[in-house]
């Protein structure tokens, strides 16, 4: 380092001074000539040569200027404290001092004894807070924001401490970290709180003394786990969210009655936003805010939530029983009135795809109508196992959602909405997404009022695009609809995974259309029903038909099915698809197509003719079955056990199942499939054919047997119970009950032992 004596030094200084006065008089004059100049064109130095005799007093010249002015922009300094005494001076630049407070001397730089200047720009003093005790302030000026960061529990700040600073950044605090003495003057920034952060902010009790006070607090970062408290009588405040902030807890001052969030982020509140004291909540930015809250929010006072100018979605919880006027943005928005939900209450959801939520389970529906408006979705959620009601008279949605149940529940379990408008043609249900859970949904009523009946209602099952295991709809009940459209999803794959529909009652629907990804079992009530389209659901159906129209068309899928028309009076036209099928026929005629697979006929065998018709039935080994397990024969003496083929030197029914062989010499086939012909056909089995004595009758084996009979045409085949009666052994016309003619097999004894079930 180069040494320089004190006079030389002076001396320097002085030649320094003159050069600088010399050049601040010849700006004056420059700036003076350039006024003058301006103003008549004469140099002032020229007057002044000119008033000391020179020769130039005759002479005028024009002068030009060209004054250029340079900005020099001081470099921010970046200054630390050390673990010595320091004395930290700024610059103009906007300078940053850092320093630590720490319980260690060797990590502890930011000490009582420092000293800290800030000087010109906006200057921040650092302090970094790991001593787990409350910030002891340094000897500081000039500093205009004071950051603080306190990385363990206990490291207090009281703002009366942060040397007179106009901002306080509150930043990566974690632990338990309380802020106290804040007063309105002071730019509030709270930055990036860590997941363990638990901390109440404190105004000044003197600062926040009137009846009007309002403060603005910047929101920068939180964590999940953060939980902020606010603590001090101000009325309004403002949270300005600038970055994206999760607290677990959000909580207001019970004094504080107005809040206005303006989010440029998300701002998030996973269990609790607390604002008992709050009346009106202002919400605005493009930032999504999600009040909603897993567990609890309270909000008793609030009356008014405007959010209109919102363009993020808003998500709010509402479970207090104050009426409450509610609007919302241009976000795809979310408003859950839990259980509160009345005719008192004014609900407008702006523009986006909104849903309205409500815990219908612990409603009734009222009388007045409701002021609902701007609504997409109406989503009825927390149903637990009561009943509901909702009046829905001029409530106009685009879906109505479903969630799932609790449990089960028992007959009473019905959530009811009357006086449904035609345009909401539908209903989800759609479970919590839970894999490979049980999913369960209430019985429900779905009461249009309409005196033209909607031209298709839409019901659409699943869990949300999470397999399920089985999932469970009660009885479902819907009026003045002419179709019904069920379409289910998520069902779970395993054996013992399916869909069960209780029971759906349509009184004016003539069509229904099921279409599933799994096993499905329902139960149809339809007065007029006459299609039931179940092609498309390829898991296997089990079907029962209590009623519909007398004519009934079903189409099923290729998966296996089961089909059971309970209801007598139904005649229905079946197609069973392709798969291992089983029909189960009562006492009126239907005709059954089998398809592709080995299918299972049961026939009641009552005491009536049936006239069921088999369109492509498969005799033979390998072929379809008729299972008479359930059957209504009995004949008391004769085991049912084989079957018998009775030619022409045959005749005494003395097995279960008798088959007339019309290919035997001289069996003629009968004319007549029906009981008076074959009862003349089993009476005209011998050689003359001819009905004289020489023929052959068939008879019973005893008085009251029961048998079946099998007996062709030449070209279709029936399939008969003979009931036996209490007076001959003679097959009579009244004893003959034709259950179902098989098309197309033209010959009885291509029927054998392997196209029977149970039975042989």
């Amino acid at each position: 380092m180069n040494m320089i004596s004190t006079g030389a030094f002076q001396t320097e200084m002085d030649a320094s001074n003159k050069q600088s006065i010399a050049r601040k008089f010849a700006s004056v004059w420059e700036k003076k000539n350039a006024k003058a100049a301006r103003a008549g064109g004469v140099s002032l130095m020229a007057l002044s040569l000119a008033a000391c005799g020179s020769d130039d007093a005759t002479t005028t010249t024009a002068t030009t200027t060209t004054t250029t002015t340079t900005t020099t922009t001081a470099t921010p300094l970046s200054l630390a404290f050390t673990t010595a005494v320091d004395n930290l001076v700024g610059d103009s630049g906007n300078d940053t001092f850092t320093g630590v407070n720490d319980a260690t001397d060797a990590n502890d730089t930011a000490q009582v004894y420092d000293t800290v200047t800030g000087g010109d720009g906006t200057d921040t003093l650092y302090i970094i807070n790991t001593d787990n005790a409350a910030y002891s302030p340094i000897n500081a000026s000039g500093i205009e924001v004071f950051k603080y960061q306190a990385n363990d529990n206990a490291g207090n700040l009281d703002v009366d401490d942060i040397h007179g600073a106009t901002t306080l950044n509150l930043y990566r605090a974690n632990g338990d970290v309380d802020v106290s003495d804040l007063t309105q003057a002071v730019t509030f920034k709270i930055e990036d709180l860590q997941a363990g952060y638990t901390g109440t902010v404190t105004y000044k009790a003197t600062d926040v003394a009137n009846a009007a006070d309002a403060a603005t607090v910047d929101l920068a970062g939180a964590s999940t786990g953060s939980v902020l408290t606010f603590a001090g009588a101000v009325e309004t405040m403002t949270l300005d969210v600038t970055k994206e902030s999760t607290y677990t807890q959000l909580v207001m001052d019970a004094a504080t009655t107005a809040v206005t969030i303006n989010a440029s982020a998300a701002l998030n509140t996973v269990t609790d936003f607390n604002a008992n004291g709050v009346t009106t909540l202002t919400l605005t930015g493009s930032g999504a805010i999600d009040l909603t809250g897993s567990t609890d929010n309270d909000l008793a006072a609030l009356t008014t939530v405007a959010g209109s100018a919102a363009t993020g979605a808003i998500s709010l919880f509402i479970n207090d029983a104050a009426n409450q006027t509610i609007t919302t943005g241009s976000g795809a928005d979310t408003v859950d009135m839990d259980g509160t939900l009345t005719a008192a209450d004014t609900i407008d959801l702006g523009a986006g795809d909104d849903t309205l939520r409500v815990d219908v389970d612990s409603l009734t529906a009222g009388t007045a109508d409701l002021s609902i408006s701007n609504v997409e979705t109406l989503r009825f959620d927390a149903i637990g196992t009561g009943a509901g009601a909702i009046q829905m008279d001029n409530v106009s949605v685009t879906t109505i959602r479903f969630d799932q149940a609790a449990a089960q529940g028992g007959a009473d379990q019905v959530i009811t909405l009357t006086d449904l408008a035609a345009t909401i043609a539908g209903a989800s249900l759609i479970g919590d997404g839970t894999a490979s859970d049980d999913v369960f949904f209430s019985d429900f009523t779905l009461d249009y009022d309409t005196t033209t009946d909607l031209a298709n209602v839409t019901l659409t099952i699943n869990n949300g695009g999470v397999v399920a295991d089985d999932i469970r709809v009660g009885n479902i009940v819907i009026d003045n609809t002419d179709k019904l459209t069920i379409t289910a999803t998520d069902i779970g794959q395993a054996a013992a995974d399916e869909l069960t529909l209780d029971d759906i009652e349509v009184d004016a629907a003539t069509d229904i259309v099921v279409s599933a990804d799994g096993e499905i079992i329902l139960t149809v009530d339809g007065d007029v029903l006459d299609t039931l389209d179940m092609s498309a659901a390829d898991g296997g159906s089990t079907l029962s038909v209590d009623d519909a129209a007398a004519a009934l068309t079903i189409t099923m899928g290729d998966g296996v099915d089961i089909v059971d028309i309970v209801d007598d009076a139904v005649g229905a036209t079946i197609d069973l698809g392709a798969g291992n099928d089983q029909f189960t026929s009562g006492n009126e005629a239907h005709t059954i197509t089998t398809g592709t697979g080995i299918d299972t006929l049961i026939f009641t065998g009552a005491t009536t003719d049936d006239d069921n018709i088999v369109t492509d039935f498969t005799a033979g080994t390998g072929g379809d079955v008729i299972d008479l397990a359930t059957n209504n024969a009995n004949d008391g003496s004769v085991a049912l056990t084989g079957t018998e083929l009775i030619g022409d030197a045959d005749d005494v029914a003395e097995q279960g199942i008798v088959i007339i062989d019309n290919s035997a010499t001289g069996v003629a086939d009968a004319d007549a499939l029906t009981a008076a012909g074959i009862a003349d056909r089993v009476n005209d089995i011998g050689n003359d054919n001819n009905g004289t004595a020489a023929d052959s009758i068939m008879v019973m084996e005893a008085q009251e047997d029961d048998f079946y009979l099998i007996i062709s045409d030449g070209t279709d085949t029936a399939f008969a119970l003979i009931v036996g009666d209490t007076t001959t052994t003679t097959i009579e016309t009244a004893d003959v009950n034709v259950l179902v003619t098989f098309e197309g097999i033209s010959d009885a004894s291509t029927l054998t032992a392997a196209n029977f079930a149970d039975f042989v």
